[in-house]
């Protein structure tokens, strides 16, 4: 009886790190996912990268202030709008916080404007 528990608590646990790991959203791989995540979300939803969270955040906002690299260049090639603003700024202002020269000269490339102003005036 024993085993039988036990093997039916792993089976229950396993299925629901599964059933999480299934569960991420776009913002949550935008934060730390893969490049690969993202090409399978879009597989279902083409348009998906181009969302905003409840927040007004897109997954490029996101990636580029949590430092998503990879993530981040995908999206910059991809979605619609680089200077999408939120209410707190764009992806480059997100870069400002949380500098990374690399990911500043990508999305200057992508023709991201520096002077779009966040809520408060501020530019990046």
């Amino acid at each position: 009886m024993r085993k039988l528990i036990l093997l039916l608590g792993m089976f229950l646990s396993f299925t629901l790190a599964t059933a999480q790991e299934k569960a991420k959203s776009i913002f949550d791989v935008a934060r730390s996912g893969t490049v690969a995540e993202v090409k399978d979300m879009m597989k279902q939803n083409p348009n998906i990268i181009n969302q905003t969270n409840e927040s007004g955040f897109s997954p490029l906002i996101l990636a580029c202030y949590r430092g998503n690299v990879d993530v981040a260049k995908f999206l910059m090639d991809n979605v619609k709008d680089v200077n999408y603003k939120s209410r707190e700024g764009t992806a480059l202002s997100g870069l400002s916080v949380k500098y990374n020269k690399d990911l500043v000269t990508y999305i200057l490339e992508k023709k991201a404007d520096p002077n779009i102003a966040d809520a408060t005036g501020s530019t990046p």
